[in-house]
């Protein structure tokens, strides 16, 4: 946990916390819609140049809110960046239905966009119903199906999330060959089925947990790209961008500063003027600190912090991290079953592994 202060390399920016969709499981329901104003926008450019790490690439993550509602913004601090021959790139976490033919190509070429995350939750009907947008589109589902083809026609890197629960997850297959149809360049596609966090976070998750994983596994066999906590080749523990307080900093449209984009869960550190001010509260993550009772006994311990200080901690967690990790060792147990196999068996071909015998 030591870090270095070398100025910071990750921004993270909400030009606005306004939304054109009223997602029904949205986590910012009731937040303020705030958005930059013209100053405010100059002195996050300020602010930028003057905390940077000089050495290393400047990364935005241009989030909300709807990012891209805020479009001119994002134009302007890039456009500072370039003048002042500041390397720089960008991802971005949209619902995709502002994206057109003339923005897309400025996202890759200004903004240097990389990598775009786009929600798609369940086929036509149901996508309709949990986005309910506030303007009126013959069929939404069908809009963001053609944004996000101009995204992959452009040779931008593509994530589509899917926010599952039993309501939807069945109907991900059939969503899935909608999408292939709307992606010429599939290898630039990847997706990540991930159940809402209630369910993420309680024993009567695993079901879905279970459904989710199966997905994976064909979309797997659909040759598609998925998600990185799916994969069974590493462990991964939990981290936040609490864990980066002198790497990583949020902005959000008022100025304020934040170590996490979830920004109604956590103090504010200070602001774009004056800087940190809450020099304490950031000292205070690296502070050991006891197990929070349902914490307590879990076997991801000590490698999982328990986040006690976090305003949005997860139910209980352990049920859906023992649920990975008893997937992960299966799959390495056939791995080295089916190794061993071809070892002894040289001239054979790759056998199929009896997954009751793992």
């Amino acid at each position: 946990m030591k870090m270095k202060k070398n100025g910071y390399s990750t921004f993270t920016i909400l030009p606005t916390t306004a939304c054109n969709a009223r997602c029904v499981y949205c986590y910012e329901e009731g937040i303020e819609f705030v958005t930059m104003t013209e100053d405010t926008v100059n002195q996050v450019i300020a602010f930028i140049k003057k905390v940077r790490n000089p050495n290393e690439k400047v990364n935005f993550s241009w989030f909300g809110g709807e990012p891209l509602i805020g479009e001119k913004m994002i134009d302007k601090i890039c456009a500072a960046m370039r003048e002042a021959d500041i390397p720089y790139r960008s991802r971005i976490t949209t619902n995709g239905s502002l994206i057109t033919e003339n923005n897309v190509k400025k996202m890759r070429d200004d903004w240097h966009l990389h990598a775009v995350q786009i929600t798609l939750d369940g086929v036509e009907e149901e996508y309709n119903r949990r986005k309910n947008y506030y303007f009126n589109y013959d069929s939404a589902y069908w809009h963001v199906l053609s944004r996000i083809k101009l995204v992959n026609e452009n040779e931008i890197t593509l994530n589509i999330r899917v926010n599952v629960d039993a309501g939807n997850i069945d109907g991900v297959p059939q969503m899935v060959e909608d999408l292939k149809n709307f992606v010429p360049n599939p290898e630039l596609l990847s997706m990540d089925i991930a159940p809402l966090f209630d369910l993420q976070a309680s024993e009567s998750g695993l079901e879905i947990w279970d459904k989710s994983f199966r997905l994976a596994e064909w979309l797997r066999e659909q040759q598609i790209h998925i998600a990185a906590h799916y994969s069974s080749r590493k462990a991964r523990y939990n981290f936040c961008m609490a864990d980066s307080p002198y790497r990583a900093i949020v902005i959000a449209p008022d100025g304020k500063l934040y170590n996490c984009e979830n920004i109604m869960s956590f103090d504010s550190v200070g602001d774009i003027w004056e800087g940190i001010t809450n020099e304490d509260y950031i000292k205070g993550l690296f502070a050991v600190e006891p197990a929070r009772e349902q914490c307590k006994g879990c076997f991801s311990l000590p490698e999982c912090t328990t986040f006690s200080r976090c305003g949005h901690p997860r139910v209980d967690c352990k049920y859906a991290a023992r649920k990975r990790a008893e997937r992960a060792v299966t799959a390495l147990i056939r791995h080295c079953i089916a190794q061993q196999k071809q070892e002894e068996e040289p001239e054979t071909e790759e056998t199929e592994v009896n997954s009751d015998n793992c």
